[in-house]
């Protein structure tokens, strides 16, 4: 029993001893070996790339010729410093890393060399192959390095962003350029100031939409196209390789940051600065183009702007005017009897021209007055890029009225019907046809043809009233002030509204009204 005890004893000190020296913190640790994830990866030298991290993996992105997302397709944002040490597109499988450089073809690519929509920036296209020798650039800066593991194609490509569309200074014809930061491996941002109208709009690098990687490769159904997109739509909180455009509904001068960092890749932000003044539309001129436009309507002529998109008519003038231009005047312009066809997909908007620039402020379905428009031939379409645009369901000649409010930061409404239809309404109440409410005491004026309106009721000596543009008081009316030409038995009744006053002999009489000449006539009724 006793030699048993000492046995037991004799056990536990033992471990104890062990115990203890194991835990010694005066031993050297133990290396553990580095785990790398198996993946695609930038990195080199003249990179802050230098570890095989998360933040240095190549990552998915959309095939921009049917804005999908494409497994095989990758892409990095990285800032690259000039010189020989470059970087490697680097494969890891089962945690061992093969370094791959420049194939025998992987060249830069010249302007001749490019379509109209890749960067006007330098960048360079080809293949790979495992080598010592890295990807180099000639100048410091923020590159978009692109792979498709599946055709082995990769791109460099140097990075400028700048903002373009109807709400940008240079409409959707020309980028508006930001300013890059000092480079630095870690963080690059990209800012500016510019005013910004009410619209759609697109950041993009370089002035350019896209860059091919093989534009024979076949996607199925009838598809080709193999490209990365150089463009980012979506929301200012959300953005989107290729997305849809961006929609300003705030217009004012405005601050701009487009800020990467190898940490969080991009953001953007903008910082509304102050106003803007008041657009004068005076003498701009609109057109109405796409696929839905119809080549026999006189004036047509085939999209020269360079999205070559289906034909252009010019509206009938330029706007008429509503108002004072230096408080936000309304303009009016109209396509009288414009031949439209059916085009799904395609669809057509209506834009600014500005002397040979065709791509201005772009109109889409967005603005469409359902209330007054004819939905039973007219409908919303989308097309590839996003861009929802006005249809109609069948072809015809219509009658189209877009209404421009720079007093309410340039908000567009058109009015779609077919010909012969009314684009508008014409109202009136007050005292001098009965009382000032919308229940009982107004009169809805009949429509003959364009904008004239006529309507035979019984009229009150010393009566005020006045005409409006909907049932109601708000937003439009026409008082005494506006019309250019009205009848003796009216005149300015003098009150705060400069309303009208009728100072006839009370009874029946017809009163037309055309709001495009600005006249008023009244004769007795038969």
């Amino acid at each position: 029993m006793k030699s048993k005890l000492f046995l037991s004893s004799l056990l536990v000190a033992i471990a104890f001893m062990f115990t203890f020296t194991a835990c010694d913190p005066d031993e050297d640790p133990i290396d553990e070996p580095v785990l790398v994830e198996d993946g695609i990866y930038v990195y080199g030298a003249g990179t802050a790339n230098t570890e095989y991290t998360a933040d240095a993996l190549m990552k998915s992105t959309r095939n921009e010729a049917n804005q999908t997302e494409r497994a095989q397709l990758l892409e990095s944002f990285v800032a690259v410093k000039a010189g020989a040490d470059g970087f490697h597109i680097v494969i890891v499988e089962g945690g061992k890393p093969k370094l791959y450089g420049p194939g025998d073809n992987f060249a830069t690519v010249d302007a001749a060399d490019k379509t109209g929509e890749e960067p006007t920036s330098w960048f360079a296209r080809g293949g790979i192959k495992e080598s010592a020798t890295p990807f180099t650039v000639t100048e410091d800066g923020l590159y978009h390095i692109v792979y498709d593991t599946e055709v082995g194609i990769a791109v460099v490509a140097k990075v400028e962003w700048g903002l373009i569309g109807a709400a940008t200074p240079g409409g959707w014809s020309t980028s508006t350029q930001l300013t890059p930061s000092a480079f630095d491996n870690q963080n690059i941002t990209f800012t500016g100031s510019m005013d910004l109208r009410a619209g759609e709009y697109k950041l993009r690098y370089s002035h350019g939409w896209k860059i091919v990687i093989d534009n024979d490769y076949v996607l199925g159904d009838g598809a080709t196209g193999l490209r990365v997109n150089t463009n980012l739509g979506g929301t200012v909180d959300a953005l989107v390789p290729g997305g849809g455009n961006i929609m300003n509904t705030a217009p004012g001068k405005y601050d701009f940051s487009f800020a990467w960092t190898k940490a969080n890749g991009y953001t953007f932000t903008l910082t509304k600065t102050g106003d803007l003044a008041f657009t004068n539309w005076t003498n701009v001129k609109l057109d109405v183009f796409g696929t839905g436009v119809d080549a026999t309507n006189t004036n047509a002529v085939a999209d020269p702007s360079t999205w070559a998109w289906g034909m252009a008519v010019p509206a009938d003038a330029l706007p008429t005017v509503e108002g004072d231009v230096n408080n936000g005047a309304k303009f009016t312009y109209k396509w009288t009897g414009v031949k439209l066809n059916p085009a799904a997909n395609e669809g057509f908007a209506f834009r600014s021209v500005a002397g040979d620039v065709y791509n201005g402020s772009v109109f889409r379905y967005a603005v469409i007055d359902e209330d007054k428009s004819d939905m039973t031939v007219v409908e919303s379409t989308t097309n590839g890029f996003g861009d929802v645009n006005f249809n109609v369901k069948e072809a015809g000649s219509f009658d189209v009225v877009l209404t421009i409010d720079a007093g309410s930061a340039d908000k567009a409404t058109v009015v779609i019907v077919k010909s012969g239809t009314a684009t508008s309404e014409l109202y009136m109440t007050g005292a001098g046809v009965g009382g000032w409410d919308w229940e009982t005491n107004y009169e809805k004026l009949d429509w003959v043809s364009g904008n004239i309106f006529t309507k035979t009721t019984e009229f009150i000596n010393g009566g005020a009233f006045r005409f409006f543009a909907q049932k109601y008081w708000d937003p439009t009316s026409y008082n005494y002030p506006w019309f250019t030409t009205v009848d003796a038995n009216f005149e300015n009744a003098a009150d705060d509204d400069s309303n009208f006053k009728f100072i006839g002999t009370t009874g029946t009489y017809k009163v037309t009204v055309d709001l495009d000449a600005k006249t008023v006539t009244l004769v007795a009724a038969k």
